[in-house]
């Protein structure tokens, strides 16, 4: 018998997600952004479209290269996870621990997940 025959239905994972979602400690808010023309030079500015508020998970990314995370190093990114469900994508804004983060990358949740993890960092000026 393997372990991947019996698999959980939509309604289990649902049930799954709710559990998780209710044990991750912190909260984000996640803001769609849509860029608008401000000047006749091309400018643009940020301007929310849409806003969620979530539990998270927050882990610091001390670096984004590997071997480069010494004692002391600037944090540069941070990894996220939020309940399956909730929609985010790149470039996206994160509100979290008094921070604005920009999304860099959304992982793709597969059938069985009861989670959606992405990462963001500093958002670029």
């Amino acid at each position: 018998m393997s372990c991947y025959e019996n698999t959980l239905s939509p309604c289990e994972l649902a049930d799954i997600s709710g559990l998780v979602g209710s044990g991750l400690p912190d909260t984000c808010t996640i803001r769609t952004i849509a860029w608008t023309t401000r000047n006749g030079y091309g400018g643009t500015t940020p301007t929310d479209t849409s806003t969620t508020t979530v539990p998270c998970l927050v882990t610091a990314m001390p670096s984004s290269r590997a071997g480069d995370n010494a004692p002391g190093q600037q944090v540069r990114a941070y990894a996220f996870v939020v309940p399956l469900g909730t929609v985010v994508a790149e470039k996206d804004r994160v509100d979290w621990g008094g921070r604005t983060l920009q999304v860099t990358s959304v992982s793709t949740p597969q059938s069985n997940q009861v989670q959606v993890g992405f990462t963001a960092s500093a958002v670029s000026r």
